[in-house]
């Protein structure tokens, strides 16, 4: 979903849609993924890992949220021990 901003070249309208989709729908695991992956993109790294930690709060199950968080840690070259266990 998030691609539609991606496409579009409105990343920023993108973290502000799924900022308050987030607000709105705070369970809804997926508005955070979407949210970490636009934050990704233009390299917030601490709001992504704050994205994708909330994935991984409200689906501890969902194994997409722990491999998006690993991703982001071997592309930032940060907190490595970490990645390789949610690798």
């Amino acid at each position: 979903m998030e691609q539609y901003y991606v496409q579009r070249g409105a990343i920023p309208e993108g973290i502000s849609v799924f900022e308050q989709l987030a607000k709105e729908q705070p369970d809804n695991g997926l508005n955070y993924f979407f949210l970490g992956r636009l934050h990704n993109r233009v390299q917030r790294f601490e709001e992504a890992e704050a994205a994708y930690r909330k994935v991984q709060e409200l689906g501890p199950k969902w194994s997409e949220g722990y491999r998006a968080l690993a991703d982001l840690y071997l592309r930032a070259n940060r907190k490595l021990p970490e990645a390789k266990v949610m690798a």
